[in-house]
């Protein structure tokens, strides 16, 4: 498996997104986001394996067109989809908290703890709600 291999079904799976003002990417594709593309393929060599048996090798994914190259991933996702499920889960667990995204999404990168994160449309009876929880104090003694 070559990194560009792993880096195609990893952007198959994740294209990203492209409907930003002059059309710029607002979301990363997969391979963009920073993730560790070779630990993600040492995890899951398996299912690789399959995705590349199923288009009829590496270079036959790689030089595919998206349609074709979804046709593929979905036709290994029906025949072994515990493994592709596994893959998948790690796979967005690592998108979604890689920095380029979550600056695309507007969250900070900095970790949530001691600032908190902005909350900045709460609806009025959550917000309701969380005060009366906060206000009310500790339910156990200490």
């Amino acid at each position: 498996m070559t990194a560009a291999f792993i880096a195609a079904v990893v952007d198959t799976l994740l294209p990203g997104d492209s409907g930003g003002p002059s059309g710029e990417p607002r979301l990363p594709p997969g391979s963009a986001a920073g993730i560790e593309l070779g630990v993600l393929a040492k995890a899951h060599q398996a299912l690789f394996d399959a995705i590349a048996n199923q288009a009829g090798g590496v270079d036959a994914f790689i030089t595919g067109d998206e349609p074709a190259r979804v046709i593929f991933v979905q036709a290994v996702e029906r025949a072994i989809p515990d493994a592709f499920r596994s893959l998948l889960s790690a796979l967005l667990a690592d998108y979604y908290e890689s920095s380029p995204v979550l600056v695309a999404m507007g969250w900070r990168t900095e970790p949530p703890q001691p600032q908190g994160h902005q909350l900045y449309f709460i609806h009025p009876a959550i917000k309701s709600a969380i005060y009366r929880v906060h206000n009310r104090g500790k339910l156990w003694r200490g």
